[in-house]
């Protein structure tokens, strides 16, 4: 009972008081969307800049900021520019792009993390909001806005290695259960 009668209340309050065509489910939704904004982590998309975080990431991963306090975290959302990607077999997690590509993309762009997807559904992992557990890519921080990922992809493309670099809206998520 007590759940049915704070829901509204956030909702009035998040809302300004603008309930009247809010039922105990809607409020429930907004409830659920708001505790989920909350639990966004800065992201750390400089790798020689420190990262105050709980979490401990791989050197291929994106880092974020995640409290102590264990479960599922997102970052916030930002841009890559994807340079390639490709698909596994479902449960092939032998086949990923290999750290030392990773490594000669990051020493081409020293302040902008390079990172790559190994997708484990392990505690401890990383993963990435609304990329197939079977795909496989490598990335570039892009930026905050899809403008400055853009010239990012400019400047990657004009290089010729990658010339199919794309750019996409990402988000980090720790498994930390």
């Amino acid at each position: 009972m007590s759940r049915r009668l704070f829901a509204p209340l956030v909702a009035v309050a998040l809302l300004g008081g603008t309930v009247a065509t809010l039922s105990v489910a809607d409020s429930s939704a907004v409830h659920a969307q708001v505790q989920r904004k909350a639990r966004l982590g800065k992201l750390c998309p400089n790798p020689n800049a420190d990262c105050h975080t709980a979490a401990i990431f791989e050197p291929y991963d994106m880092p974020f900021e995640v409290p102590e306090d264990g479960g599922i975290f997102e970052s916030e959302p930002f841009f890559a520019v994807v340079l390639r990607s490709f698909k596994v077999a479902d449960g092939d997690d032998k086949k990923f792009i290999p750290e030392s590509e990773r490594l000669k993309v990051q020493d081409m762009f020293p302040d902008r993390k390079v990172f790559a997807s190994r997708a484990s559904p392990e505690p401890g992992s990383v993963f990435y909001v609304d990329v197939p557990y079977n795909v496989r890519f490598l990335a570039i921080y892009g930026g905050k806005t899809q403008a400055e990922a853009n010239g990012i992809a400019a400047e990657v493309k004009s290089g010729g290695k990658y010339t199919g670099a794309y750019v996409k809206k990402m988000q980090v998520s720790f498994n930390g259960t």
